[in-house]
């Protein structure tokens, strides 16, 4: 492992559009439309983006925030 960390990082870090379409797959793959949950619960995508986060994860936080603000409103 101490011989990765002596690696630099070469990975090259896409462009915001790029990364959120990325995100879009991520979801289309759980059957989640990027657009269709974000016209009635926005998700922060940026900040994801900003703190480095995978587009991967990032959809898995969207898609958790989504369903949290599902149950909350099935609740009321």
């Amino acid at each position: 492992m101490a011989a990765l960390e002596q690696i630099p990082d070469l990975a090259v870090r896409p462009d915001y559009i790029t990364w959120l379409h990325e995100v879009g797959a991520a979801l289309a793959s759980v059957q989640m439309e990027l657009d269709a949950w974000r016209e009635n619960w926005p998700y922060d995508f940026r900040k994801d983006y900003e703190a480095g986060v995978s587009a991967h994860d990032a959809a898995m936080h969207a898609q958790d925030f989504w369903w949290q603000e599902l149950m909350a409103e099935s609740w009321t």
